[in-house]
């Protein structure tokens, strides 16, 4: 069976060649066709916490971009721990700017709080995986905080 096998390859080695060449000729035409999917959030199940989160934010705060921004939602802050966690936010390593106003709609809404932290690097970069870090560690201790 090896032996066919090897004898054929050897044998229509052209012919392989050719259809090898005709199809990577149509994997490159057919690439300009593919769309990349950048909502990591589509394939989360509809019953993950990501995506309700994710759908609450959304529905709270419609008109805010996504790019290149990790929001953070918080519930029931005073306007003392919204100041704090502002400041801890921008002090994190790598993010350019938080966009956050107090008194705005756009960041207030019911006792929904919500911060975009603006960064320049890629998601999934050693930058973003350090900063979602620092996140979880700042909000750990918040919760921490408003527990006790």
């Amino acid at each position: 069976m090896l032996k066919k096998t090897s004898n054929f390859v050897v044998n229509q080695r052209i012919a392989i060649l050719a259809i090898m060449l005709i199809l990577a000729i149509a994997g490159v035409i057919c690439s300009d066709f593919v769309t990349i999917n950048e909502d990591m959030t589509k394939y989360l199940p509809d019953d993950s916490n990501m995506k309700k989160g994710m759908d609450i934010m959304t529905e709270a705060f419609p008109e805010m971009e996504t790019s290149n921004a990790i929001r953070v939602l918080f519930d029931d802050l005073t306007d003392e721990e919204k100041s704090v966690i502002l400041e801890k936010f921008k002090a994190i390593e790598h993010v350019d700017s938080v966009d956050h106003d107090p008194i705005s709609e756009e960041y207030n809404k019911d006792n929904h709080t919500l911060f975009v932290i603006n960064m320049s690097c890629d998601y999934g970069s050693d930058e973003e995986q350090a900063i979602e870090a620092a996140l979880k560690s700042q909000v750990t201790k918040t919760k921490r905080r408003e527990r006790s």
